[in-house]
């Protein structure tokens, strides 16, 4: 599979170790108000303390700085809203300028995220920007909603966290990636036992939300939001999983809200060992089925020699 960063020998040993990433992380919903003094407070639909009614640029963290425009077009104003996520555009430009030379930003938003940004400088994938420059203008063309960015410059990488079901990451793992933010836009497979079942669909929808945890207990919980069964396909029982199973669990994690999950869209690898996937058949075999000798005579089961049953040859002494 083509990555769209490599990455480096560092980064890895940074994710396996716990130690955390180099990168810079502009936070509009914790931060606002430090990132953008000049804004009396933020916005709701009757209060407008948090509208962008001129350009306004960042405080600067770690020499980098973000500029938001104000609207050039439709009726709402780019704005800090009063909600997660706090950052909401709906036309003009966000500038992202550093000191150094960029190499990628990462946007995080809602885990079902608002996003219509685009740029002619780099490459701008999903939520995820790649490329060679100091400044970069984002072009807004909609309803675009951010919590935080996180950028690398120069001899930086965003790690990659993809893994196999033979290393899936514990739950305690998964919750650590999550915290520290970066590299969640990879599909990764983590490993449980579920710990609580809120709802299974078994209607239109087909799928799942519960809880598993690396001990089966509430502790240390990640909530599996809106999962798929085995090989993807829509749960059919309330009774295809049970608090205790062991599963293998693929998706994308997220922190949404506090609360830190696979997005929706996930699905079940492995339960209790099974993955669904290119499981022999097992034929059944008939005790009772008819006996032939090998000239295609049906003859008892008392018969001596060699005989076929269920298309099977054996000796019957």
């Amino acid at each position: 599979m083509n990555k769209i960063l490599r990455i480096s020998l560092l980064s890895l040993l940074m994710v396996f170790c716990g130690t955390t990433f180099a990168q810079t992380v502009i936070d509009f919903d914790n931060n606002y108000a430090t990132l953008f003094p000049t804004l009396k407070g933020t916005s709701t639909n009757t209060d407008k303390s948090g509208d962008f009614t001129e350009a306004t640029t960042s405080t600067p963290v770690s020499g980098i700085t973000v500029t938001v425009s104000a609207k050039t077009s439709g009726s709402s104003e780019n704005r800090i809203w009063s909600g997660s996520p706090r950052l909401r555009m709906y036309s003009g430009t966000l500038t992202v300028k550093a000191d150094k030379t960029i190499k990628a930003i990462e946007f995080t938003c809602a885990s079902t995220p608002k996003f219509n940004l685009s740029t002619t400088t780099g490459t701008l994938t999903g939520l995820k920007w790649e490329g060679s420059a100091n400044e970069i203008v984002f072009n807004c063309g909609g309803n675009t909603q951010i919590k935080s960015i996180t950028v690398f410059v120069e001899g930086e990488e965003i790690p990659d966290l993809s893994n196999t079901p033979e290393t899936a990451y514990t739950v305690a793992k998964a919750n650590e990636l999550i915290a520290a933010g970066v590299g969640l836009d990879a599909e990764v497979y983590v490993k449980g036992i579920i710990s609580e079942i809120k709802n299974v669909d078994t209607g239109q929808y087909g799928n799942a939300e519960y809880a598993i945890s690396d001990d089966g207990t509430a502790t240390g919980q990640l909530v599996v939001y809106r999962g798929y069964y085995l090989n993807k396909e829509k749960f059919t029982s309330a009774d295809q999983i049970k608090v205790g199973d062991a599963v293998i669990v693929c998706g994308k994690l997220v922190n949404f809200n506090g609360t830190y999950e696979f997005t929706s869209g996930n699905y079940i690898h492995s339960l209790n060992g099974t993955t669904g996937i290119n499981n022999p058949t097992v034929n059944v075999l008939d005790k009772n089925a008819p006996v032939y000798n090998l000239a295609g005579q049906r003859v008892s089961m008392d018969a001596k020699g060699i005989l076929i049953q269920n298309g099977r040859k054996f000796i019957n002494k």
